[in-house]
């Protein structure tokens, strides 16, 4: 019997890299379409951020800022995922996965999954109907004797929100006076008009310049039963 028959037909391993690059053959040309996918995927979250950049800064829908960190780390954790293992786990680079690799890919998945859980738990609900909002002005007081002029916060009261309308064209801080008599930095109001921010009867906000020097306070009221926005402003009437 010839050699040729001896031999018989070869075996092809679909493990085995052959080199074919461009060709109909096992590994031909499966690392372009993986990085193609990989570049799509990475294309999406770029369109992603970009609007969630927007939407952190503008802040329209008056989100806390634990909503947001919530859906802000999720992405960033789905988005490591698809950079680290979508390529090992999906790829042709099959054979280089590992148990290890395999424990990192779904620890990273399960916090992307629970980060994305705890927004939709902490985002408020949409309000189909009319929504009734009262607004109540709130007096403001200037800071002349330093914080120690300054009333503390009370015991927690009944939720309600505060928002500054400014009118000056300078930058301020806004601090919350807490019940042991410190300042919480919360935020810098830059623009005219702050964001809707979370607070409670009995609460008081310092106002002070950019080198932190105290200028004015507010107490947060609450008058009605629900759905009360206290409105500051910034210097007080």
């Amino acid at each position: 019997m010839s050699d040729s028959k001896k031999r018989g037909k070869p075996t092809f391993h679909p493990d085995e890299d052959y080199g074919n690059s461009g060709t109909n053959m096992p590994g031909g040309n499966s690392n372009e379409k993986d990085e193609k996918t990989v570049k799509a995927l990475l294309f999406g979250f770029l369109i992603f951020f970009s609007g969630w950049l927007v939407i952190a800064l503008n802040n329209p829908f008056h989100w806390p800022d634990n909503t947001m960190l919530f859906c802000a780390f999720g992405s960033l954790c789905l988005l490591l995922w698809c950079l680290a293992f979508f390529p090992v786990l999906f790829g042709k680079r099959k054979k280089y996965r590992s148990d290890l690799k395999g424990c990192a890919s779904l620890f990273l998945l399960g916090f992307s999954a629970l980060s994305f859980f705890m927004f939709f738990v902490t985002k408020p609900k949409a309000h189909h109907g009319p929504l009734s909002v009262y607004v109540n002005h709130i007096e403001g007081h200037a800071i002349t004797d330093g914080l120690g002029s300054v009333p503390k916060s009370q015991s927690t009261g009944q939720a309600v929100e505060i928002s500054f309308r400014k009118s000056v064209d300078f930058s301020i801080r806004i601090y919350r006076f807490d019940q042991a008599g410190e300042l919480q930095f919360d935020s810098e109001l830059r623009s005219l008009n702050s964001a809707i921010m979370d607070t409670f009867a009995g609460e008081t906000w310092v106002i002070t310049d950019m080198d932190d020097k105290p200028l004015y306070y507010f107490v947060a009221q609450q008058k009605s039963a629900e759905n009360e926005v206290n409105i500051a402003r910034i210097p007080p009437d």
